[in-house]
């Protein structure tokens, strides 16, 4: 039996739902972000070295995914949820920036994990679909799901929400 993609990479015990979890977390982080798919394991990695994912009753489930892609990349001392005025009143340094704000498409597709449950569908840019191509994560020949030009992630997801009918999309932090 060979080894999922996700269970060569990490470095420290999951289980089957720890790494779906893990899964969800680095397609917040690669996004969101200006990062690669290997600087967004190579983050979890460095975050939860000494962490085990491999009890499904784990505290870590307590948040959801965004939450730990923004705490990974910004770190906890930044306080990433304060926004806009709440920032500048306890003189805090303006964030990272997140990725730029352009027209893309997103489509919801399959990722191809390697696990018993292979197919994982996601939400994914059109230039993220093309790396996930070349490590053979999503085959060439899958069709992608429903398209949502946006100008980034959020507006996807409010989108995505919307129309598969799972309410009103909210941005955590």
């Amino acid at each position: 039996m060979t080894t999922s993609y996700l269970a060569r990479r990490i470095k420290f015990r999951t289980n089957i739902k720890g790494r779906f979890f893990l899964w969800e977390i680095i397609i917040e982080l690669i996004s969101r972000f200006p990062i690669t798919l290997d600087e967004a394991i190579a983050l979890v990695n460095r975050n939860w070295a000494h962490t085990e994912l491999a009890n499904n009753e784990s505290i870590i489930y307590h948040e959801l995914p965004e939450f730990w892609a923004k705490q990974f990349y910004w770190g906890q001392s930044s306080f990433w949820w304060k926004k806009g005025e709440a920032r500048k009143q306890r003189g805090l340094s303006a964030l990272k920036p997140e990725k730029n704000k352009k027209l893309e498409k997103y489509y919801v597709c399959s990722i191809n994990t390697g696990e018993l449950q292979n197919s994982y569908e996601v939400v994914l840019s059109q230039s993220s679909i093309a790396a996930f191509k070349l490590l053979g994560l999503i085959d060439n020949d899958d069709k992608l799901g429903y398209c949502y030009p946006a100008t980034n992630y959020n507006d996807a997801l409010k989108k995505h929400y919307r129309r598969s009918g799972r309410g009103e999309y909210r941005e955590v932090g």
